[in-house]
């Protein structure tokens, strides 16, 4: 089963809190491997935009810190869950990170924070 999970950099690099991102990275991960990462620009921030827009980067799942309220609620109604409390130095750890704590099955894709 694959996977699209998203994760907020500056300069290509993971930020938190959310708020400091200027791009998005989309990572596809299959059966808990990964190995391309894909970094878009992120020209809005705006509740309805940035959900928009993840939904249309396909991003299922999004890694991230602190998030505004307005941009949590926004996120909660659209399809794509959001994972708090990973940090790392690069993308490939903060995905590392969350395969980790969260593996995601094989069989059915489901991970606990689901």
């Amino acid at each position: 089963m694959k996977y699209r999970i998203a994760v907020p950099v500056r300069d290509g690099a993971p930020v938190f809190p959310f708020l400091e991102c200027n791009e998005i990275a989309v990572v596809e991960v299959e059966n808990g491997q990964f190995d391309s990462i894909q970094i878009e620009a992120l020209d809005s921030k705006a509740p309805d935009e940035l959900a928009r827009h993840l939904k249309n980067l396909g991003a299922e799942i999004l890694l991230c810190g602190g998030i505004p309220v307005d941009i949590l609620n926004r996120i909660n109604k659209s399809s794509v869950n959001l994972v708090t409390g990973l940090t790392g130095k690069t993308v490939d750890a903060v995905i590392t990170a969350f395969l980790e704590r969260f593996p995601i099955s094989h069989t059915d894709g489901h991970t606990p924070a689901e």
